[in-house]
């Protein structure tokens, strides 16, 4: 059947999208039969009646096999681009861009004619100069339009086991290069320059060939159930720190996300494809998106993607392959591969092929997906896709101008900057500003202390000017709201009141002020002060030379925060010996709070106190010297309540049935974003592990119900009754809050109103009108779910488990989780959600939902023996940029052990 359906389908359609492709039917035929699902090892994806260059060598020439025949594992992948690279370095540039946590490059290809490439450095000023059209008039803008290559970048595979845009990066690679005198690759490489980025996550693509081939049968097996395609926990699609790395394009932690970025904005690209696979029974998805919309697209925006949209579709049309647009892919987050080039005035696209998830699956029509149909789809749209800007290259400069002149304007009206400031941990602000310049937005610092909006910012305070190129990218990450259309919120409200799933594809909100407990001040007027430029991630700012203590008798305090945070997890690993106050108090005129560290001259030698005076300066921690321990009120340096800090390892339990997501994000918060040593112990093995080894066990999201009963939960008790801190996070605190387990106190509600028995004896209404509504509700439902909204936490600011964090943190909560608050008897509330007038600071919550979530807890704290359990409602650690919550993880981890 394919091959009928292909040697009638694809000579039109080659002959109408590609002329060059096509010769004649003999050719057509034997490239179709080659198609058929059973003769993997013999595909071929490039058309073989097409006149090649044979001194580009071919995938088959470099990896002992065709694009198609295999899952090629992500080193060959790269190694091929090299290949390519050195072999036609007159159109090529090949740039590694960055190395992955396990040490894989990623490498971006670039191609251009050789015209083009020979000026491959003055075409990325003409572009930064486009793309920063401040002082830049008509006639310099109308000759560089006339000048430049629009720019296309293919991107691919940003999930690991999302197999087929990897591949197809290679046929799209060799095809650009080979195929000599074709004239849609000369249009293309005249008129553009490709980047080609052919797999953002080979950690995971590394992980899912390694689970594929072990499970793999002698023979390619189409089975859904098949072991092959039945990823074992926590599947390709992560990287190594289990991060998606689809929503991390803004927030920027992980290396294939910062390196990816860096590449883009030297380049400054017109069109960006991402190139994604979904579900096997799926066909293909290409933009326009899914409603709702980012409110900062642009009709011009708009306009080009129904261009873009209605070329894919002729392709797909004329060639017999289903497609859908406008369904479940939106573009509201902006921290998708596909928004967050649009943020920035590009066309972001987001494609979405069916996958096989090995090399055939057979579908629920009974059908058979090839892997080698999925690559040929991807092959043939990146094609059309690149043509079809090359013929729109002017436009789409044009409008690519045009969006960053607007975005000047716009900021130009209303509020005019945000001002970053945090006088409780200067760290963060300086960190978040860092971030915000990666992205390639102007942040300045400023160099003395200045008045904006009514009030005083100290010297080193952060502006964030609105009247600039990446405005709209600002507004994004920093106004208070981004609102989503009111039709379509209107829609999710008729399919809550019939329990129907929403619509919402991810998170409502994302502020990363409110998610970084970091003031954003906005401005009516411009900031004008004598300041300096933020680099790219740039953390905080170290004196020149080696650091040294300041004298002191007594020894030195560290006010704490996340700064302070990160310098105590990684003294602590290195053995020296930290105590922390549990309450505050004042010295010499300065307060301080509960959380601060003392270092104890007596118990420091010279070598220790150099190590530490680095550490500090590492971390940008102030060690304020300590000449007499008198205070002048609240506890004293030796009172009972400053407490050492044990130096007792951390269990970081990992796999199956925790959550991979908040396991990645608990890992990566620990080791890498505050350099605390882990021990990841499968959850399966916690059985057999020496608990007393440990003072700390981290239990991510997750229900442990299969796995934690019988001994090992006793064990778990045991160990908690002997001194272990138990942190539980989002679901695994409904797991310990069961009465079966019995750990903690409090209750996981159901809907309010929900859980009442049904009235016995009550009237027959059989043919009485009723309220439809109600009439449906069932009698025991979870509360409503939140599609990912940022709630206020107020905090016990006495309490040090809310050390450095302020009376207030704005919290990411999603899904239905709500925790009674634990009575005075049973433990403490160190946080929980503010009152319902104020208990919203961010995204979609129903009216009628927020009185139940109001005042309830987040952050529990309640003893058990010597020991004691710290539990979240919510995860702290998500997505590696809640940084306000996160420090309050840490202080579970390095504060909750010794109180």
């Amino acid at each position: 059947m394919i091959v009928r359906f292909l040697m009638r389908a694809l000579l039109p359609v080659l002959a109408l999208a590609f002329p060059g492709l096509v010769r004649g039917p003999a050719t057509l035929q034997a490239q179709a039969a080659r198609m058929a699902p059973g003769r993997q090892a013999t595909v071929a994806i490039v058309p073989d009646n097409v006149r090649y260059d044979p001194s580009v060598p071919t995938p088959r020439s470099v990896l002992g096999h065709d694009v198609g025949e295999v899952i090629t594992p992500p080193e060959e992948i790269v190694r091929y681009m090299r290949v390519l690279a050195e072999a036609v370095p007159h159109k090529t540039h090949l740039l590694e861009y960055g190395r992955t946590w396990e040490g894989r490059p990623l490498v971006m290809l670039v191609i251009g004619s050789p015209a083009r490439m020979a000026r491959r450095e003055e075409l990325q000023k003409g572009l930064a100069r486009l793309a920063d059209p401040r002082g830049l008039g008509r006639e310099e803008e109308e000759a560089l339009i006339r000048a430049l290559p629009v720019v296309t970048a293919l991107v691919h595979s940003v999930h690991g086991n999302e197999i087929s845009p990897a591949a197809a990066s290679m046929a799209t690679a060799y095809y650009l290069l080979a195929a000599s005198g074709e004239s849609e690759v000369d249009k293309i490489l005249s008129e553009s320059i490709v980047l080609i980025d052919p797999i953002q996550n080979p950690d995971g693509r590394a992980r899912f060939v390694a689970q594929h081939l072990l499970a793999a049968a002698a023979h390619p097996d189409p089975d859904p159930a098949a072991a092959e395609r039945d990823e074992p926990w926590p599947g390709g699609r992560s990287n190594h720190y289990l991060f998606d790395l689809n929503r991390d394009w803004f927030a920027l932690t992980q290396p294939e996300s910062q390196g990816r970025i860096r590449a883009l904005l030297a380049w400054n690209p017109q069109v960006v494809v991402d190139l994604h696979e979904m579900g096997g029974n799926s066909h293909f998805y290409f933009p326009p998106s899914a409603e709702p919309g980012n409110p900062f697209v642009t009709p011009a925006q708009r306009e080009l993607f129904q261009v873009f949209g209605r070329a894919n579709a002729a392709l797909f049309d004329a060639m017999g392959w289903p497609y859908f647009t406008r369904e479940v892919f939106d573009s509201f987050y902006p921290g998708y591969g596909a928004s967050w080039p649009t943020t920035q005035g590009a066309l972001g696209k987001t494609f979405e092929q069916g996958s096989s998830r090995g090399l055939v699956f057979r579908r629920t029509d009974g059908t058979l997906l090839t892997y080698a149909q999925s690559i040929l789809h991807n092959f043939h749209v990146s094609l059309r896709t690149a043509l079809t800007a090359a013929e729109n290259r002017e436009r789409l400069l044009r409008a690519f101008v045009e969006f960053r002149r607007s975005a000047v304007a716009e900021g130009e009206r209303g509020v005019r900057a945000y001002v970053l400031a945090s006088e409780r941990d200067p760290a963060l602000a300086h960190r978040l500003a860092g971030v915000l310049a990666a992205n390639g937005i102007q942040v300045e610092r400023a160099l003395e202390g200045f008045v904006a909006g009514g009030r005083r910012f100290p010297a080193g305070s952060f502006v964030v000017p609105l009247d600039q190129p990446a405005g709209r990218l600002v507004r994004n990450l920093l106004d208070p709201e981004v609102p989503m259309d009111s039709a379509f919120v209107r829609r999710q409200r008729e399919r809550r009141d019939q329990r129907l799933l929403d619509e919402i594809y991810d998170i409502t909100a994302w502020n990363l002020a409110f998610l970084w407990n970091v003031e954003a001040v906005p401005t009516p007027q411009p900031v004008r002060v004598r300041s300096v430029l933020v680099s790219p991630f740039e953390t905080g700012i170290q004196s020149p030379g080696r650091p040294e203590l300041p004298q002191a008798t007594v020894g030195w305090l560290v006010p704490w925060g996340s700064a302070a945070a990160g310098f105590a997890a990684q003294a602590l690993d290195a053995g020296y010996p930290l105590h922390a106050a549990g309450a505050g108090f004042t010295l010499e005129g300065r307060s301080f709070g509960p959380g601060t560290i003392l270092l104890r001259r007596g118990q420091l030698d010279a070598e220790a106190q150099r190590s530490l005076a680095e550490l500090a300066a590492r971390w940008g921690v102030e060690l304020i010297p300590v000449q007499s321990g008198f205070v002048d009120r609240g506890i004293s340096l030796g009172s009972n309540q400053v407490r050492p800090l044990p130096e007792g390892r951390v269990l970081l339990v990992w796999d199956s049935p925790a959550q991979s997501l908040s396991a990645g994000w608990a890992r990566w918060v620990l080791e890498r974003r505050y350099g605390k040593q882990v021990t990841v112990v499968r959850a399966n093995s916690l059985g057999r592990a020496d608990l007393s080894r440990f003072r700390v066990m981290v239990l991510p999201s997750g229900n442990y119900s299969s796995v934690f009963r019988g001994e090992t939960l006793d064990r778990i008790r045991r160990w908690i009754q002997d001194g272990g801190t138990l942190i539980t996070l989002a679901e695994a605190t409904r797991w310990a809050a069961q009465e079966e387990v019995g750990l903690l106190s409090t209750r996981a509600e159901l809907r309010a109103g929900s859980g009442r028995p049904r009235p016995t004896g009550a009237p027959d209404l059989a043919g009485q009108p009723i309220n439809y509504l109600e009439a449906i509700v069932p009698p025991q439902e979870s509360p409503d779910p939140l599609p990912g909204a940022i709630l206020r936490v107020v905090l016990d600011t006495t309490h040090v488990l809310a050390a450095g964090a302020g009376r207030e943190v704005g919290a990411m909560v999603e899904g239905s989780r709500i925790f009674t608050p634990l009575t005075l008897d049973r433990g403490v509330n160190v946080g929980v959600y503010a009152t319902l007038d104020r208990l919203v600071m961010s995204g979609l919550v129903w009216e009628e939902a927020r009185p139940q979530r109001a005042s309830k807890a987040y952050l529990m704290r309640q003893g058990l023996g010597n020991g004691k359990i710290i539990a979240f409602a919510e995860d702290p650690n998500f997505r590696g940029y809640a940084e306000g919550t996160q420090l309050l993880f840490m202080n579970a981890v390095l504060l909750g052990p010794a109180f």
